[in-house]
């Protein structure tokens, strides 16, 4: 057992606590403190992996609050799924499957091949750390209720419903992997649905007042519209165009009328 005296952010938390796992260990899985594994989730979870090689990740069926989740995606009955389809499949907006880091199981060979596992910069680093280790491997599920995530008002994942994060960081990540994973046609179709989903949730927030009041808010957003315009490069849209003035707004240098007259 290994006790830390530092305590540190979330992400970086995961990929420090990943570095104090044994060379020889086989299997890696972290679980948040709010959460539970059910009896059997290491037995039935290390079990698909041993018998398929191919399986990077493994997941499972998951006690959401009061609601099971992961479901509906992974045929019933099927324990080995391509993670290239996988992926595409999150890409372009299917039903999720990954869970959070409690979800799944990981095989500890692919965590070392990858320094740091986790993104830091990414809040949902977890989902881009899966796109990445799934490019080469394939994705193991079990068809029953294997964890429990708790709901609450304090999670990473209510923090980051309020503030918007998971729509910037996916267009992050389907700028980065939807070359990928996706042909060029999906990813372009894919892009103009998120462009304008975000162009829409940062229009009720900035008239709500929001931006000017959360110093967080204005600087994740700041950050995230300049990795999305630079992933764009010089895509000739209004819509790229639009993110450029949202940075204006975000910082100040531009009135909010100059977006929406355009």
């Amino acid at each position: 057992m290994h006790v830390s005296d530092v305590f540190r952010p979330v992400i970086t938390n995961w990929n420090y606590a990943l570095k104090q796992t044994s060379p020889e260990t086989s299997y890696c899985k972290i679980v948040h403190a709010d959460d539970l594994l059910m009896p059997r989730c290491l037995e039935r979870m290390i079990d698909v992996a041993q018998k398929h090689p191919s399986v990077a990740i493994v997941g499972a069926f998951r006690l959401a609050g009061t609601k099971v989740d992961l479901d509906g995606v992974v045929p019933f009955g099927t324990s080995v799924v391509s993670g290239k389809e996988i992926c595409r499949h999150s890409l372009l907006g299917g039903r999720y499957v990954f869970g959070s880091p409690t979800s799944l199981l990981l095989r500890a060979s692919v965590v070392r091949g990858h320094e740091p596992f986790y993104n830091e910069s990414h809040l949902h680093a977890d989902t881009e750390a899966c796109y990445e280790v799934l490019k080469t491997n394939d994705f193991g599920f079990v068809h029953e209720i294997l964890t429990y995530t708790r709901r609450h008002g304090e999670s990473i994942t209510s923090a980051a419903r309020r503030q918007g994060t998971w729509l910037p960081d996916h267009m992050a990540m389907l700028l980065k992997y939807g070359p990928v994973y996706l042909t060029e046609e999906e990813l372009d179709r894919r892009l103009r649905q998120m462009l304008r989903r975000y162009n829409r949730w940062l229009a009720r927030s900035t008239i709500r007042g929001r931006p000017f009041r959360d110093r967080s808010f204005v600087a994740r957003h700041r950050r995230m519209l300049a990795e999305i315009s630079d992933g764009l490069g010089q895509l000739p849209t209004r819509r790229g165009l639009s993110l450029k003035l949202w940075q204006g707004v975000l910082t100040g240098s531009a009135p909010l009328a100059d977006l929406l007259a355009k």
